[in-house]
């Protein structure tokens, strides 16, 4: 509801971060490609309740390429006035899959998609069609290499963030319909898989948030 609209210009390539944290209206925002009204179902991104009442979504730009940005408050929420707070962060080394992060062994191993992109891979596999959609928002890579033979246990249990992960047999980019492993919600909005592997194997890991969360 009270939606304004702003057609915002990248200056640099990356991803966005588009907030109204610092505001106090019970906001709900939204981003569209180009500069003008959108269509129907072209979100590129989207939030309501990021930091409080407010919103904080991202979403990848490119340099000199139009973007509306729309802020509204929440249904039955009034209006008000606050600052819409932008900046482009350039996305992490391993959001791409060609280049994973190389991690070994058993522990705990820190992730951060806050301002990973979308990939194309890994959107559309059958064991990752959980709670109505396949896909993988803010998603990062890992190369991971077993130290022993039995079931792994590979969780982000714990976290803040709605996670969803995959696994793939061997490294580099998988192809379609190649995962071994997937999980949504297994311990809260948190992730959990088991999965049997080899001692000295090299599997593909794939941490991304659920569409629509933002990452962390």
């Amino acid at each position: 509801e009270n939606d304004v609209w702003f057609s915002w210009t990248a200056d640099a390539n990356g991803v966005a971060i588009v907030g109204t944290c610092t505001s106090l209206v019970d906001t709900k925002i939204g981003a569209y490609p180009g500069g003008g009204c959108p269509t129907n179902g072209s979100a590129l991104a989207c939030n309501d309740d990021a930091c409080g009442l407010q919103s904080t979504m991202t979403f990848p730009v490119t340099n000199g390429t139009a973007y509306m940005l729309q802020v509204a408050t929440f249904p039955g929420a009034t209006g008000g006035t606050g600052n819409l707070d932008i900046s482009i962060a350039a996305p992490p080394t391993n959001d791409d899959c060609n280049f994973p992060t190389a991690i070994a062994g058993q522990g705990s191993f820190p992730f951060d998609n806050t301002v990973a992109s979308v990939g194309v891979e890994g959107q559309n596999e059958a064991l990752c069609y959980l709670f109505g959609t396949s896909g993988f928002d803010y998603d990062v890579w890992y190369s991971w290499t077993a130290d022993a033979t039995g079931i792994a246990q590979i969780e982000t249990c714990g976290s803040a963030t709605d996670t969803k992960i995959s696994v793939y047999n061997g490294t580099g980019c998988p192809s379609a319909g190649t995962s071994i492993a997937c999980n949504d919600d297994a311990c809260g909005l948190q992730s959990r898989v088991t999965v049997p592997v080899t001692s000295g194997t090299t599997y593909t890991l794939q941490v991304g948030s659920f569409p629509g969360a933002i990452g962390g």
